[in-house]
């Protein structure tokens, strides 16, 4: 009885999923993920179900391995992002503490003051001693030799193979956090980072940037991430009437 209610949870929500056609990233954002996300987090009843009994679901989502890759990632980052204490968590999304919640917030201050290159997780669960990756496998930035080379691979329609080449830094890297989170905190919301814009390390060929990852059309999303699962940025004032219009809600 139980396997057959997970099946039928895991159909509904696929079934929500592919209310956005293949390629259409403004219906996938619009309708497709929030849709999804409001299922999985509420009862029949429409009521939002406590966050042990979400992150059961989340738990069983990732272990069934049939969401996978980019769409698994965007419905852990906004459940990461909906959560009150967002960063450093364990695999049961447990509170961060209050020393974690500053190194990233201290680590994102100085990069937003000095404009540098800084890394960061890609997405997932940013715990640290106990990162997981929006797929739900462990990944470890203290395994990784500073200076490695993280290779990123992907093709679209003009370009059959297109490869980035970047490095590890551990000295740039904020912990307690992941670059999709941070990406939220700068478009929505009251925080701080809502007066920056992330930009972030991209292929292009024609200023001979090697890219660290590969987001969707809209910049919103990481499609494909390096082999080392790190993303290079850099956090840039907005000019102060943008920045009034975006807290004004003008487009």
């Amino acid at each position: 009885r139980r396997e057959k209610a997970d099946r039928k949870f895991i159909h509904r929500v696929v079934c929500h999923l592919m209310r956005a056609g293949p390629g259409d990233d403004k219906a996938f954002e619009d309708v497709a993920l929030p849709a999804a996300y409001h299922y999985i987090t509420h009862n029949r009843s429409g009521v939002r179900m406590s966050s042990d009994a979400i992150n059961k679901r989340f738990k069983y989502l990732r272990g069934a391995n049939i969401i996978r890759g980019s769409v698994l990632s965007a419905l852990s980052e906004k459940r990461e992002a909906d959560l009150p204490n967002k960063g450093n968590r364990t695999g049961n999304y447990h509170s961060p503490t209050a020393e974690t919640q500053k190194t990233s917030d201290d680590g994102l201050r100085h990069y937003a003051k000095t404009g540098g290159d800084f890394r960061l997780q890609v997405a997932g669960v940013a715990a640290p001693g106990a990162c997981i990756k929006a797929d739900g496998t462990p990944w470890d930035p203290h395994s990784i030799r500073d200076g490695a080379k993280a290779t990123l691979t992907y093709s679209t329609k003009r370009s059959p193979l297109i490869t980035g080449i970047t490095y590890w830094d551990s000295k740039t890297f904020v912990p307690g956090i992941t670059w999709g989170t941070v990406k939220q905190k700068t478009v929505t919301g009251d925080h701080w980072l809502r007066g920056y814009r992330l930009v972030t390390q991209t292929h292009n060929k024609s200023k001979g940037i090697q890219g660290s990852v590969k987001l969707n059309s809209k910049g919103t999303k990481a499609e494909v991430a390096n082999d080392l699962y790190f993303v290079i940025c850099k956090l840039v004032k907005r000019p102060e009437k943008e920045d009034e219009g975006k807290k004004g809600g003008k487009k």
